[in-house]
């Protein structure tokens, strides 16, 4: 283990804290044999093809290996908290589990940059748990399924994902009567530099209950890269979102002529990468039919192929409202339309309700605002109203 660089006591109550974490989201009703379980923890950081199939091969053994146990059971003094993680292996790949080792990821992640960098182990064992629960539930496509789907290059990673739909599981309960049949429209979701959360689930969940199909994709776990805050993924994500519309136009559930993109921050920035004929757009013959990018670091001169929304409030500090403006301000005579939303007093992160009170992280302030939020969602909801609706997939798009 590593040394802590705090106080004794302040890194065990730490410690403690986030064992009582794993304990409770980990109440699961099945156990994974050690012996199994040790398969998937060769090479945590860096899971290669073989790995990937062991973990297929492993499915099967898997569940019939698991036995009922208890909560009790779960926080027995002589199971460590590797052991309470990796049981949730067994369980089945459902959203409420990834919801909630999402939440413990961003937990441990938060701490152990913050204050005790002696909890990056666990910040990683609970990475690899997510990763573990996308191969355990590879190649289902039933609504709040973790999924996985190939790269556009054979030299990029399989890539894995959310998918929410409209018409099972939470988002049909959301939504209602109101929501037609298939086929649906598409939503592909981008994450930003923090990688997959609950928060990035959670819209994928909500645009699923508009009546949507929504894949929010992984762009960090399958390439072992923790965050990407220091600008280690660039364009990648952009060609994920090319990889997640094929996978989806594959789908008989959707229309594969009614596809769009959503990201924030760093994800935001790769949907306009990926609407940019100049950029991602131009090595695709498929077309996203409408964007949306939550507080981008915009970039000028785009030259864009889908009509595009982007929001920003204007106290951001990491991605300035201002280099939007001018994107606006100077469009360029062959791209689609671009509406931009400017919110006042709004900060980097404006949407992420987990964020009350606002903080510090990196150099700069990220808050969650009501207000905005509220209306950006409408905002989105109206767009994609627009945009994705069965009379609009027969307009032309821009190129």
């Amino acid at each position: 283990m590593l040394a802590s660089t705090v106080d004794p006591p302040v890194a065990q109550q730490k410690r403690q804290q986030l064992l009582a974490l794993a304990a409770k989201i980990l109440r699961c009703r099945r156990a994974c044999p050690d012996k199994i379980a040790d398969r998937f923890m060769h090479r945590v950081r860096h899971p290669n093809r073989r790995q990937i199939g062991l973990a297929v091969k492993a499915r099967p053994a898997l569940r019939r290996a698991g036995r009922e146990t208890t909560g009790d059971e779960m926080r027995a003094p002589g199971q460590s908290v590797r052991d309470r993680i990796i049981s949730l292996v067994s369980c089945s790949a459902s959203s409420s589990n990834l919801i909630e080792l999402t939440k413990a990821r961003d937990h441990c992640s938060g701490i152990a940059y913050r204050e005790n960098p002696a909890v990056i182990w666990l910040f990683r064992i609970v990475r690899f748990a997510i990763a573990c629960g996308f191969w355990l539930g590879a190649g289902s496509a039933s609504a709040g399924a973790l999924v996985e789907f190939p790269n556009v290059s054979d030299k990029g990673p399989t890539l894995a994902g959310y998918l929410a739909r409209p018409d099972a599981g939470l988002s049909a309960i959301a939504g209602g009567t109101a929501v037609s049949g298939p086929p649906y429209a598409a939503v592909v979701v981008l994450h930003g530099c923090g990688g997959i959360s609950s928060h990035s689930i959670a819209i994928a969940d909500r645009l699923g209950s508009w009546g949507y199909v929504a894949l929010t994709v992984d762009s960090l776990g399958r390439r072992g890269i923790a965050n990407a805050c220091g600008g280690s993924v660039g364009a990648s994500q952009a060609f994920d979102a090319y990889a997640a519309l094929r996978y989806l136009a594959a789908q008989d559930f959707v229309d594969p002529k009614r596809i769009a993109v959503l990201g924030q921050s760093m994800g935001g920035l790769a949907a306009l990468y990926g609407v940019d004929y100049d950029m991602a757009a131009q090595y695709f013959t498929e077309r996203f039919r409408a964007a949306i990018a939550y507080y981008p670091n915009c970039f000028p001169a785009a030259r864009l192929t889908a009509p595009t929304l982007i929001v920003v409030g204007d106290k951001d500090d990491w991605t300035p409202a201002q280099n939007c403006r001018g994107v606006v301000a100077h469009p360029q005579p062959d791209s689609a339309p671009i509406s931009l939303t400017i919110y006042p007093d709004a900060h980097h992160a404006f949407d992420v309700v987990w964020l009350q009170p606002g903080r510090r992280v990196l150099g700069h302030w990220i808050e969650y605002n009501d207000t905005a939020a509220r209306d950006a969602e409408a905002k989105v909801h109206e767009f994609f109203a627009a945009h994705l609706a069965p009379s609009a997939a027969g307009a032309p798009l821009t190129r």
